[in-house]
């Protein structure tokens, strides 16, 4: 794990028995350390993201999302390695090739968007980013599928982030982190907002992992690690017309639906439903 990792993800992985190696928050440094890792204890190194198997699971979220909603017509998913996205992509084409696809990624950490406006691979450098789990480069895997099926990656600033957090946790009850929630703090953005069209959107949440020592929304801004000084985030606008969107339940379907099966979350008008 890179040593500016949450506390919590580590403690998180240290409880379920894990051993816990540290390195530097590069991309070099995490590919030497995990071959230094597999040389001396003979184990098998299994990419968490720029593997096929991997790609092929993921995408197993796309297939339960479609199986929910089959009327969807577009998906917002965040976009780090790729391997989630990339498997999504395959999986939704495969079932509706008309299916619109969005990534969504910290604007400190763009190498996604860069790469697909250069039409070639741009890797990682210094990523900057309140999303700690959105820090790595695509593989040489993800990014054919990505460049093949993604429309648009739509960037977000880590204020957009926090605030789509706390929106979340308002008025969903779900906690999600920030690299969760980066697809919320897109379908918000008024890039997304601009789009005609999309009337039934699912956006995957990713994850949980927040330390409810340093909650965002006290003044988190900038990801150092857990045990490093944050400043204050002033959030402008919340711009409730949008937040009302995004939040409407569907009368005829029901109220929403509570927390416990897969995350989807159906946007883009009055009659847009929250299912999770």
């Amino acid at each position: 794990m890179p040593e500016n990792a949450p506390s919590v993800k580590r403690q998180a992985v240290e409880g379920y028995g894990a051993e816990v190696i540290l390195c530097q928050p590069t991309l070099v440094a995490r590919e030497t350390t995990a071959q230094e890792v597999v040389e001396r204890t003979g184990g098998q190194f299994i990419h968490p993201y720029n593997n096929p198997h991997i790609i092929a699971g993921q995408g197993t979220c796309g297939l339960e999302i479609l199986a929910a909603a089959p009327g969807l017509e577009s998906l917002i998913v965040p976009v780090g390695g790729g391997g989630l996205l990339s498997g999504i992509c395959l999986a939704a084409h495969a079932i509706n090739p008309k299916i619109r696809i969005f990534a969504a990624e910290p604007a400190g950490a763009d190498d996604a968007a860069q790469s697909l406006a250069a039409g070639e691979l741009i890797p990682q450098t210094n990523p900057q980013t309140i999303a700690d789990g959105l820090l790595t480069s695509l593989g040489d895997l993800t990014w054919p599928i990505i460049r093949d099926h993604v429309e648009a990656i739509i960037t977000v600033e880590d204020e957009a982030i926090v605030e789509a957090m706390r929106l979340l946790w308002e008025r969903a009850k779900l906690v999600v982190e920030p690299s969760g929630a980066v697809g919320v703090a897109a379908a918000l953005s008024d890039t997304f907002q601009s789009l005609e069209n999309l009337n039934q959107v699912a956006i995957v949440l990713t994850g949980g992992n927040v330390n409810l020592d340093q909650l965002p929304c006290k003044g988190l801004s900038k990801h150092r690690g857990a045990d490093h000084e944050t400043r204050p985030v002033i959030i402008k606008d919340r711009s409730p017309a949008k937040q009302a969107r995004l939040f409407a339940t569907d009368h005829a379907s029901g109220p929403l639906e509570r927390p416990g099966r897969l995350a989807t979350l159906i946007a883009g008008s009055c009659h847009g439903r929250l299912a999770h």
